[in-house]
């Protein structure tokens, strides 16, 4: 098994909010276990720019937009989500990039 090869194999996700969907790719091998753990506490109202953090690294490319102008995922454009959209990515990504989660929001 080459661990290198792992962290760079890329899953595809779609995550379902407000009737919308984002797609995009992710480096689930890139998810360690204190990364997920820091997501998970961070869920649980624990520093929140925990997951802002995180995210950038592991999201290869996503098809979020704003104003028709692409909006990278970024620290800074992450923090400016919506908390259920960035919880419900994190959670597609935490699950290893399985297609068609869904949001409670959908």
């Amino acid at each position: 098994m080459d661990l290198k090869r792992i962290r760079e194999k890329k899953v595809p996700f779609d995550v379902q909010y407000q009737g919308e969907t984002v797609r995009g790719e992710c480096y689930p091998g890139r998810m360690t276990g204190s990364k997920a753990a820091a997501i998970m506490g961070a869920s649980m109202g624990e520093t929140p720019g925990v997951v802002s953090e995180i995210l950038p690294d592991v999201i290869a490319c996503w098809d979020v937009t704003c104003g028709g102008e692409p909006y990278p995922p970024t620290p800074e454009n992450l923090l400016e989500l919506p908390v259920e959209l960035l919880t419900a990515v994190a959670g597609a990504i935490v699950g290893g990039g399985s297609p068609n989660t869904k949001s409670s929001s959908s």
